[in-house]
């Protein structure tokens, strides 16, 4: 990295007795994992700087997995959250840190990203969550594909279809399935129109089902504290 780049902390972790090893997402390195050596000195110009959803411009240097912070300095405001949206940002970056390959270049997924931390600041809405989910899963290629059937049919709004992780839709003409729906929503899905609550509602689980096939049934924290959050508010 000879230049400064745009980048984001995904997570930090305490190293050594006064540095810290940074996982970072940028547009042309990529993911790439640092450390900032004396980051938690109390004079250190990095100290408080070094957070996650906070802007900057990075340089690195080594040639190995972990690489060396060399200058970090603000690149705008630090967005700020509350709960659930704060929750709703990390979970973008354990998204992002599950699926990323170090040093692939990934400039659309950084824009994307960015440009959903800023949503949100403002209201909690589902649809821009679902939409990030699209974006990187179509990065990466397993995105669904939700316009044609396995039969190499058009998928019909009225039509019924069972889909899983890695195939194309099956319609359905009878019986019960776990997973059934109408055509219309996986239609609605692939348009990203969340303007009805059951294309939202379907969207979300066809987009987790396909996250968690290919996480390997990982369990993403963020996820977690949210349920418990909720039970907790229903409880009270």
């Amino acid at each position: 990295m000879q230049n400064l780049e745009p980048a984001f902390v995904l997570h930090h972790y305490p190293y050594q007795d006064h540095s810290v090893l940074l996982k970072l997402f940028t547009p042309h390195s990529g993911f790439l994992t640092a450390i900032a050596k004396g980051a938690k000195q109390p004079k250190s110009p990095w100290r408080g700087v070094l957070q996650p959803f906070s802007p900057l411009l990075i340089k690195c240097r080594g040639r190995g997995e972990v690489l060396s912070l060399i200058q970090a300095e603000p690149a705008g405001k630090p967005y700020s959250y509350e709960q659930p949206n704060l929750l709703s940002a990390f979970y973008l970056n354990e998204l992002l840190m599950t699926f990323l390959q170090a040093h692939h270049e990934y400039p659309a997924l950084f824009s994307h990203y960015h440009g959903t931390l800023k949503k949100l600041t403002e209201s909690l809405f589902e649809g821009d969550l679902r939409d990030f989910e699209l974006d990187l899963l179509q990065e990466l290629g397993i995105a669904p594909e939700l316009t044609i059937d396995s039969e190499s049919q058009n998928v019909q709004a009225q039509a019924y279809y069972t889909i899983m992780p890695g195939q194309l839709p099956q319609r359905i003409e009878s019986g019960r399935h776990a997973m059934l729906f109408r055509g219309e929503q996986l239609l609605a899905i692939h348009k990203r129109d969340w303007h009805n609550i059951e294309h939202l509602a379907a969207g979300k689980l066809i987009l987790r089902q396909w996250i968690q096939h290919y996480a390997k049934g990982k369990s993403f924290k963020s996820r977690e504290l949210f349920q418990s959050k909720l039970m907790q508010e229903a409880k009270s």
